[in-house]
């Protein structure tokens, strides 16, 4: 499933060289380094925030194989099973399952928290860095670009994890439960994939058509321009629906 993102840090130093930006040849280095300095300076709680994504994908396939194992023990040919033989099993399954609950709670509230810090700390970026220029723009481009360059830190916090770690932990668990399944689970797993290819760069280009349009209305409220401000919701309208149509497309093919 692909985000909706795309929103650049400049240099937020605030000097002659930072205010002509980077270069096309060294730009990505400095935005690179602008990310990973915001998330930084808050150590501990991305710490909190990783510690679950890492934990979670990796122990998440012992509930197959508590299953497995439990319908091996007790469905053994056409016998039914006892009362007291699933019981057995009562306190490891509610042990893995709360296990896994605290660990999703604990990622979603330390996620959120840092969420809101790194917005605080962007917002407050841009404003030292905003210029001159309208004040519509000025209000779309920390709400709206504040918020979309924490689903890009998004990446390294959550979706980074889950490809590292559980991807691997899946297919040492399959190949322990059913290794005949694996070409089949690696097949399935494939179209998603594909999906992704081939509406991402609708859907990254509706999303940055999108921040623009946002930044065209703000501007038209600040300047009093009725005909300019439903021009641009008309093109803003349109554009969320193809938006959508994409996001949904990928979604429904994955």
């Amino acid at each position: 499933m692909v985000k909706e993102a795309t929103w650049q840090l400049p240099p937020s130093a605030p000097t002659a060289a930072a205010s002509a930006g980077p270069t096309n040849q060294d730009a990505w280095h400095v935005l690179l380094k602008e990310m990973l300095h915001v998330m930084l300076r808050h150590p501990w709680l991305l710490a909190f925030v990783i510690l679950p994504n890492v934990i979670s994908p990796a122990i998440a396939p012992v509930q197959a194989w508590l299953a497995k194992e439990v319908l091996n023990r007790i469905a053994k040919g056409e016998h039914s099973f006892m009362l007291v033989d699933l019981l057995t099993y009562a306190p490891i399954a509610v042990g893995i399952f709360l296990g896994l609950s605290v660990l999703q709670v604990a990622e979603k509230l330390t996620n959120r928290m840092l969420d809101e810090r790194l917005l605080i700390d962007l917002q407050r970026g841009w404003f030292d860095r905003r210029g001159d220029g309208c004040v519509g723009e000025h209000v779309a481009c920390s709400l709206n670009d504040c918020k979309n360059a924490i689903k890009i830190l998004d990446l390294f916090q959550n979706e980074f994890w889950v490809a590292l770690i559980g991807l691997p932990a899946v297919l040492i668990w399959q190949l322990s439960l059913a290794p005949e399944l694996l070409p089949a689970l690696l097949v399935a797993g494939f179209l998603p994939f594909l999906a992704s290819l081939a509406f991402g760069a609708f859907i990254q280009q509706y999303s940055h058509g999108g921040l623009h349009l946002v930044a065209s209305v703000s501007s038209s409220v600040a300047q009093g321009d009725r005909v300019k401000l439903h021009r641009e919701q008309e093109k803003f309208y349109v554009n969320r629906i193809k938006f959508e149509l994409s996001k949904q497309g990928s979604e429904v093919i994955s």
